[in-house]
């Protein structure tokens, strides 16, 4: 499926998710991309802009953070055993 390149340029000027100096990368390597990986990180964008972003950190954050605490924990047990 081809990809619409000036769309897909706007997309990166306009993402959220991108620092500035991102951007700037990614807007230089597309001019260079295939015609697949535009593509593909089409899609990619396509889906990260549709993730909450400001739920789903914190929910990674704290299974993390969980697991952490397990590891530490039983790490810890193993030591004393």
């Amino acid at each position: 499926m081809p990809v619409n390149v000036k769309n897909l340029i706007e997309k990166v000027k306009k993402s959220r998710l991108l620092s500035d100096q991102e951007r700037e990368d990614w807007l230089k390597k597309m001019e260079t991309m295939k015609e697949a990986d535009l593509v593909e990180l089409e899609s990619i964008m396509d889906y990260a802009e549709k993730i909450d972003w400001e739920t789903e950190i914190p929910k990674y954050a704290s299974a993390v953070s969980k697991a952490e605490e397990i590891v530490s924990t039983t790490a810890s047990q193993l030591k004393f055993s």
